[in-house]
């Protein structure tokens, strides 16, 4: 191999190699594996059904405020320009102001989405929404006593928003609307912004 790399003439180099053919067998081209083209990766997307997406901003505000939290909502194509969504968030934290009381929010979404396009684009939206909030007892603001508490309110929601998908299945969403929410202490509505990524997938 050594007298291989050292010469430097086509002819020599052909002459040495004739003369080991047990070697020659094993120096084999390999060629990069096929990866799908644009067209070919905006076809798979074209026929994408489900959406699995995260709000990356929650789990930093958990942080910040000592706890945890998630946003997570899964979306599936029932018609070409109609889908329908689950959405997901809940955050544990120590309660600001306080000095051992946790609350405890989750928020649970289900709704129908209306695309100016197949699964991407504007979309408006609507559906049902249930909130549960609770809190532990403990020593509140300026030492006074928190006792623990719980409560839920069934509400709706209403929105609009866009969402971007590009054709590798990469998805952005960003979503703004209103939640309303109906409980012991009277009706309340609130606005509710999102910004979601993830991914489309599923022919």
């Amino acid at each position: 191999m050594y007298a291989l790399a050292a010469a430097q003439d086509v002819n020599e180099r052909s002459r040495i190699l004739a003369a080991m053919p047990e070697c020659t067998s094993t120096m084999t081209t390999f060629s990069a594996a096929a990866t799908p083209s644009i067209p070919e990766r905006a076809e798979l997307r074209d026929r994408a059904r489900f959406t699995l997406t995260t709000g990356p901003l929650m789990p930093v505000a958990g942080l910040i405020v000592g706890g945890v939290a998630l946003d997570v909502r899964f979306e599936t194509l029932i018609q070409p320009h109609v889908s329908i969504a689950v959405t997901g968030e809940g955050i544990y934290a120590h309660a600001l102001l306080t000095d051992d009381v946790y609350v405890t929010a989750l928020l649970g979404i289900a709704d129908v989405r209306l695309y100016t396009e197949r699964f991407s684009g504007g979309y408006v939206g609507a559906g049902p929404a249930y909130i549960y909030v609770s809190n532990t007892g403990g020593t509140g603001f300026l030492g006074g006593k928190v006792e623990a508490d719980e409560g839920s309110a069934v509400g709706g929601t209403a929105f609009l928003g866009w969402k971007w998908v590009r054709a590798s299945g990469f998805t952005q969403s960003l979503q703004l609307g209103i939640v309303g929410a109906h409980g012991i202490d009277g009706t309340k509505v609130a606005p509710n912004l999102s910004w979601h990524i993830g991914g489309t997938f599923g022919g």
